[in-house]
């Protein structure tokens, strides 16, 4: 494992860089403290996912392509986290684009999901990612109930 060093008394882990490519996962942006932007999945069925620290939260969205959706043609939904220091400014929401712009289907608070025990203080490489990827499998199953996915 490669290290950057981020300051004189510390390192940080950082192997994942722009162009990378491991596991259908390609690096559209290096990893660093403020963030990350990567795509999963294989040709026609590829998401994209982007990761930043900003305003004392981090934000982390999932973009779908739905081949063919409920209106035969392709459709885009996203799920979005915001995870601020207080429950009461972090939201997640189901959006879906509609040519134009992203409208938002569903707004729904940290509480009780796996992003709650997030900190916006944590840095990227000792961040549990996994808590955003299962809080935005929620946005999923408010889509499945919406007929989108």
């Amino acid at each position: 494992m490669t290290t950057d060093t981020h300051s004189k008394n510390k390192t940080v882990p950082y192997t994942h860089k722009r162009g990378d490519v491991s596991d259908n996962v390609r690096y559209l942006t290096d990893a660093t403290d403020a963030g990350v932007a990567w795509v999963e999945g294989t040709r026609g069925r590829e998401s994209v996912f982007t990761l930043r620290n900003y305003q004392q939260s981090w934000y982390y969205t999932e973009t779908k392509k739905i081949l063919g959706g409920a209106l035969e043609s392709d459709v885009l939904l996203r799920a979005s986290i915001r995870r601020n220091a207080y429950d009461n400014q972090s939201e997640i929401r189901y959006e879906y684009w509609t040519g134009s712009s992203w409208e938002t289907k569903q707004i729904i608070g940290v509480e009780g999901t796996p992003v709650e025990h997030v900190s916006y203080t944590t840095p990227l490489y000792r961040l549990d990612t996994e808590a955003f990827r299962k809080t935005a499998d929620i946005v999923w199953d408010i889509a499945r109930a919406y007929g989108d996915l």
